[in-house]
């Protein structure tokens, strides 16, 4: 078929008169394109996007006129334009809404995707399903990170102006763990120019697909909740210091792992960077003590509180050590009756470290705040720190 479209008359009208347009005529035969993506332009590449509408695959072709002046309508549209509009989606395994369309910044969403991309997703095997057999899914995850990028269009090379991605698809996840438990994945990144420019469909391999297990479900209500706590993450995600960046990925990982032995590992990890590390890392003296010690004066709120935390981060850092080094766990006692499990007690932990991460999130919105935690002046509230008064 193309040979004979080739060698028809219009076709050769229909090249001269391209070509001999401006507009046309400086995108072909160049490079064309935006951000990370280009094609080099020929006239007959026109050709082939006008008529691939009509070809199927089980019909012989069939004209549409209203159908082809919107096709051409589209193409003239990406040549006139000098922008080029990219778009990225993450697909997330064992991520569920009831809300459709959830906004985490401009131009940033987690939503649902159309049933015609998922069923591409699923040709090309992207794992987002659990099959039964080869032509069944049992459950299909429908639900992606969507970025829409802009960029100036391009001519001879890739030069132009790229968005930088200071909000990346770890620290989306990691806010989504934080928020609740659960395990949701990202599966790859696919990227798309959405215009006549594109050059095909770009992909990374993600994590590896996680078991059964898997899932991770916000109603309507915990959506408008989490992004309430998204909407203090955001402001500064760009410049998060070490110890909380270290905190956030630990907790989040813990939440992802299927051993309890490697969460509580995870955790403690955790624990560490906000109670040691986030004095700027020049604690001394028994690391357990000190760690349990901060633990109970920031999260608890009475005397009781306090001294259940205290014991219970003093017995993670026993557990946590005997995990390390092979040796046998002993795990505290419920009531005065026999040791709780270990996959209880790794809940409570991972309980008071959420607590103490979106505390510390919530209560120093100033990113000058967090740079450091004053664990003196917790300690002592109604002094002042040696040598800040003023000199008479």
């Amino acid at each position: 078929m193309e040979g004979s479209i080739k060698a028809s008359v219009n076709y050769a009208k229909a090249q001269q008169l391209l070509e001999s347009d401006a507009l046309y005529a400086k995108h072909f035969g160049v490079s064309v394109g935006g951000g990370s993506s280009s094609r080099t332009i020929r006239f007959h590449d026109v050709i082939r996007a006008l008529i691939k509408p009509f070809l199927g695959d089980n019909h012989l072709p069939q004209y549409d006129q209203e159908r082809f002046s919107e096709t051409l309508s589209a193409i003239h549209k990406d040549f006139d334009s000098s922008l080029i509009v990219t778009e990225e989606i993450t697909p997330l395994f064992g991520f569920h809404s009831e809300e459709k369309v959830i906004s985490l910044g401009d131009r940033l969403t987690i939503e649902e995707l159309p049933v015609e991309r998922i069923g591409e997703l699923l040709k090309r095997g992207t794992p987002i399903a659990f099959h039964l057999n080869a032509h069944h899914a049992s459950m299909v995850y429908s639900f992606a990170i969507k970025r829409t990028k802009i960029t100036e269009k391009t001519f001879g090379g890739l030069s132009g102006h790229r968005e930088n991605e200071t909000i990346s698809d770890d620290l989306i996840i990691s806010a989504l763990q934080l928020y609740k438990r659960g395990t949701v994945f990202p599966v790859t990144r696919l990227s798309r120019t959405l215009s006549f420019f594109g050059a095909g469909e770009a992909f990374s391999h993600g994590a590896f697909r996680p078991g059964l297990e898997s899932t991770y479900r916000l109603s309507s209500a915990e959506s408008k909740n989490f992004l309430k706590l998204w909407e203090q993450i955001l402001p500064i995600s760009s410049n998060l210091p070490k110890y909380l960046k270290v905190a956030l990925r630990r907790f989040s990982q813990a939440r992802l792992r299927p051993d309890t032995e490697d969460r509580i590992i995870d955790l403690l990890i955790a624990a560490e960077a906000v109670f040691l590390s986030s004095d700027g890392g020049n604690y001394q003296g028994e690391i357990k003590y000190r760690l349990a010690h901060r633990a109970a004066l920031f999260l608890g709120e009475t005397s009781d509180e306090k001294r259940n935390v205290f014991e219970t981060f003093k017995q993670a850092y026993n557990v946590r050590s005997a995990i390390v080094h092979g040796s046998t766990q002993k795990l505290p006692a419920r009531n005065g009756e026999k040791a709780i499990s270990l996959s209880d007690f790794e809940n409570s932990i991972a309980v008071h470290i959420q607590r103490a991460i979106i505390k510390i999130i919530q209560n120093r919105p100033d990113l000058e705040k967090i740079a450091t935690i004053d664990w003196d002046g917790l300690i002592f509230p109604d002094t002042e720190t040696p040598g800040s008064a003023d000199v008479a």
